[in-house]
Formats: C-alpha cells, structure tokens, sequence
C-alpha cells in the first residue's frame, strides 16, 4: 500500500473509529450507571414483585436482577395513614359537657327538672351557664320552690339560652355589644368592657363569664357567675 494512502487515509479513519469507540463506551458506562439502582443486588425474586417488606420494596430490573429500593424512591406509594373515626372526630354534646363538668352540677339538676325529655329543637345553641358558685347566690328556699315547681325553673332556664346560633366569645368581643332573643322570648344583651370583661344581661340580672367557648356539637358554653 503506498505511504499517502496510510498517511492521507487510513490513519484518519483508524484515529476516528477508535475515538467513536472510546465515546461509544463512554456513552454505555454512563447509562449504565444511572439505570442501575441505588441498593444491594439480589438474585431471588419475591412471590409478589411489588409487595412492601417492612420499609422496602422489591422491583425487577431490565437486565434480570432484582433489587430492593425505600419507597421514598417510588416503588410503591407511602400507605395512607387510616382516616380518623366517626366517633374521634364527633364533638360532645352539650349536654355531655354539663352533666360531665362538676363546675355544672346544679344546672345539671336543674336542667334534668326542667327538660325532661332534653333541649328543644333549634341547634345551634348559645347557653350562659351559671356555676355552683353562681346557684350558691340563690337562696336556699327559693331553690327549693323552683324544683317543686318545674314550670317556673323551666322559665328560668329559658332565659339562659339562644335558639339557632352559636356566639362565640370573639364575636362579642369584635362587636362590643349584641342584643339577641333568648328562648324565652326576652331581649338578652351580652357585651363586653375591657376592664370586666364578658358580661349577659337579662331583665332578671346580670352575669359576667367566667369561662367562655366551651364547644358542642349543637352549640356553645359560656359559664356565668350569677343566675339571670
């Protein structure tokens, strides 16, 4: 072969062939090394290829090993954590809160007396409800007439609620003053002074809260100091 077709030829073409390679097998060891995954290589395939094992999971590769990889890189989707129960979430009732607080012993009582078959319909309600400290006030005589006469406490009783709306503290508070019905068909003013407080006023008396926004299911709580 004469020397110009080696030296203007052949050692080119030789020269690009083996940097073809070179790039060729550069090219396959890259791509190798991505698509191997991250994690010992096993040579025993599960019963099931895609059931969890503790915190890890099998899968097949394209090249017949099987290996095993966390969830968190996608082999199998986190396991949602069980929904909370009907019952978890249920809030008590208000009646469950006063029958349940020894803050509402006497209401509990009275209350027993004066609704029988339990809080009429037209939940939400709101209910200012007066402490033992609060039934300490009323004369012992007088406590004695109004559980002889169910009516009468029922009368009271009324007066201490709001049918068809939950008011929370904060609304008080954003308003200043609110003037509501209570059940007895009675202007009820529930206000609130930044030295005192929130306070409900009947036309029988007036009350501070002690306690507000104790929450039920069908309403609201706000312990009072004094029966109105």
């Amino acid at each position: 072969v004469p020397d110009w077709i080696t030296d203007q030829i052949l050692a080119p073409a030789c020269k690009y062939s083996v940097i073809k390679m070179i790039m060729l097998l550069m090219f396959l060891l890259l791509d190798s090394s991505l698509s191997k995954p991250q994690g010992p290589l096993l040579s025993k395939t599960p019963e099931n290829s895609i059931e969890p094992v503790d915190d890890w999971t099998w899968g097949a590769l394209g090249d017949g090993f099987v290996y095993v990889s966390p969830r968190q890189l996608g082999g199998v989707r986190e396991p949602e954590s069980e929904p909370e129960s009907k019952a978890s979430k249920e809030m008590p009732s208000l009646v469950d809160i006063v029958s349940t607080d020894p803050m509402f012993t006497m209401f509990t009582a009275a209350f027993g007396i004066a609704f029988p078959e339990g809080l009429p319909d037209g939940a939400p309600f709101t209910i200012f409800v007066p402490t033992e400290e609060a039934f300490a006030k009323v004369p012992a005589e007088t406590v004695e007439k109004l559980i002889a006469d169910p009516a009468a406490l029922r009368a009271i009783m009324l007066r201490h609620i709001i049918v068809g709306k939950a008011v929370p503290a904060k609304d008080i508070i954003a308003a200043g003053m609110l003037e509501v019905e209570n059940a007895a068909g009675q202007k009820l003013a529930v206000s609130y002074d930044k030295s005192k407080g929130v306070m409900v006023e009947s036309s029988a008396g007036i009350a501070m809260v002690v306690e507000a926004d104790k929450m039920a299911s069908d309403g609201i709580i706000h312990a009072i100091n004094s029966v109105i």
